[in-house]
């Protein structure tokens, strides 16, 4: 029978202290129960990792591996039917789920040695099918549409957060409404950082959020929980015009690549200041290669679909007949706003203009035939307007940074590495949007979505716990697809060594793992830290 990485995700969950730390936290009867809320939401967590329908009827997934291994000594795939998950969901709700998640967070923070002093904040939506009518109690999410990153505006969703280090591993975390705005909720996790921090960590410690931080009453909250800061400033700032400006009218200073590729780009960055909302701030300007390209290319485009507009709005103006000139400079005016990034001219003329005789028969000869004044615009394209094209070049080309972190402690080079370090996140929510790790769920009571929700944010807890493991291993992974790999994906990791991880179905446990496999296998375990009896002798149970 296969088991997958269950019993690896099993016992990092135990290192993690998962299971008790829940029972802790969360009001439970041993006697009453054969499983514990803490073991049940463990094993919604391993079963994401198993290739089957993940958090739909849990039991038949688990009806086809080894219960035992996965959930604990005596436990069968009955004991996790649809009642008793629902249950356990109810009591995480019921527990205030941030603060166990915050308590796990803590936990694999100091068991990991996680350096804090840099924090990156993100947020991503999480789909539902479904109705989710249902009034929304102290316990539960509002289930509605919002601003959906899932690209599915039709879907009502919910909004998972996570506050990380510079690798992406989760330190903190929230499962909030679905049209939760991050401009507003920014606000709240200055708020977080600044009651789960020291005085003297949030003095060291830099966090770093994307533009929608930049706002009056976050940059206000931030000075008041002197918290320091690397965003980005927002185009709709004029201080960035300003400083963009300055910048390309003085020099550049060369920083170089922030990445270690080959096709990486380099960077050359400008310092200014500027005060905002009035306070002042360290305000640097980047130019990037790869940018200045890529932006050029799209600029070059529109200006050619504005240079044909241009054209097809002066041909159809040439061809109308206005009865008095003021209409025609009107019209001719109107045309001209539409100028954009090219010069171009537009003059009114008188027309002459034949009219049809109005009795019939050949005209007597001297008769002039019959003509009325009209008035014509003559609209010409002549080119570029080469300054105004080069001063948008300019501008499009370039981004700018907004931080309170002196230059003396993070010079521009690192200003722009840490902020680089925001994508870390965002590779941890394109894990848990892939469906092989987190498919189709179904949960109708709010209460249930939230606790969901959080036991979501564990499975990229326990993701990243074991792919840092890895990394920091310093020995290349062998793999049979790329080679010796030196920064091994825990998907990666997941999807080309585990499914073929296999047991006798004879009782005996014996397991098999291809020839050509057992050298990564043996290797990935070693870098988990987990011993290979975890795949041979099943966990003791809370209750036992």
């Amino acid at each position: 029978m296969r088991v997958d990485a269950g019993p690896l995700i099993r016992a990092i969950c135990e290192q993690l202290e998962v299971i008790p730390i829940i029972n802790r936290m969360a009001p439970w009867d041993r006697l009453r129960f054969k499983l514990s809320p803490g073991e049940l939401i463990c094993a919604l967590v391993t079963c994401c990792f198993l290739r089957q329908r993940p958090l739909y009827r849990v039991f038949l997934a688990l009806e086809t591996t080894d219960c035992e291994l996965l959930v604990g000594r005596g436990a069968t795939p009955d004991d996790l039917n649809d009642d008793a998950l629902g249950r356990a969901l109810d009591k995480l709700a019921a527990a205030e789920p941030a603060k166990v998640f915050a308590a796990i967070c803590a936990r694999a923070a100091v068991l990991e040695a996680v350096d804090r002093r840099f924090l990156h904040w993100d947020s991503t939506s999480r789909s539902f099918y479904g109705d989710y009518d249902r009034q929304t109690g102290k316990d539960g999410v509002h289930v509605t549409h919002g601003h959906s990153k899932d690209h599915r505006p039709d879907l009502k969703q919910v909004l998972l957060t996570v506050l990380g280090n510079r690798e992406g591993f989760p330190l903190w975390g929230e499962v909030r409404d679905g049209n939760t705005s991050d401009k507003t909720w920014n606000t709240e996790v200055i708020e977080q950082i600044a009651q789960a921090f020291s005085p003297e960590e949030l003095r060291t410690l830099i966090h770093c959020a994307d533009s929608a931080f930049v706002t009056g009453p976050n940059l206000a909250a931030a000075d008041k929980a002197h918290l320091r800061f690397v965003s980005r400033l927002p185009e709709t700032y004029a201080a960035a015009a300003v400083v963009k400006a300055r910048a390309w009218a003085g020099s550049w200073t060369d920083i170089g690549r922030v990445a270690s590729r080959r096709d990486a780009a380099a960077y050359h960055a400008s310092e200014q200041e500027a005060t905002i909302g009035g306070r002042p701030y360290r305000l640097v300007v980047f130019r990037s290669s790869q940018l200045e390209k890529r932006k050029a290319a799209g600029f070059e485009k529109e200006l050619g679909k504005q240079r044909e507009a241009l054209e097809q709005g002066a041909e159809a103006l040439g061809q109308q007949n206005f009865a008095c000139q003021e209409d025609a400079e009107a019209a001719a005016g109107a045309w001209l706003m539409h100028a954009g990034y090219h010069q171009v001219t537009a003059s009114v003329a008188t027309v002459q203009v034949r009219l049809k005789r109005d009795r019939p028969g050949r005209p007597p000869k001297g008769e002039l035939p019959p003509a009325r004044t009209v008035y014509r615009v003559a609209a010409t394209v002549e080119g570029r307007h080469a300054a105004i094209v080069e001063t948008e070049r300019q501008r499009r080309s370039t981004f700018v940074l907004i931080t309170t972190v002196p230059r003396a402690e993070a010079d521009a080079h690192d200003l722009l590495l840490e902020y680089k370090c925001q994508g870390s996140l965002e590779r941890r929510f394109a894990f848990l949007k892939d469906p092989e790790i987190v498919d189709s769920f179904f949960v109708k009571k709010p209460e249930r979505v939230r606790a969901l929700g959080y036991v979501l944010l564990l499975v990229c807890l326990v993701f990243s716990v074991l792919e840092r493991r890895m990394r920091q291993t310093g020995t290349p992974l062998p793999t049979l697809a790329r080679g010796p790999v030196r920064n091994p994906t825990g998907l990666e990791m997941l999807r080309n060594t585990f499914a073929t991880v296999t047991l006798m179905d004879d009782g005996s446990r014996e397991l098999y793992v291809p020839d050509r496999l057992r050298p990564t296998f043996d290797a990935i375990l070693a870098g988990a830290r987990v011993d290979q009896s975890r795949y041979l002798t099943p966990p003791l149970r809370a209750t036992e």
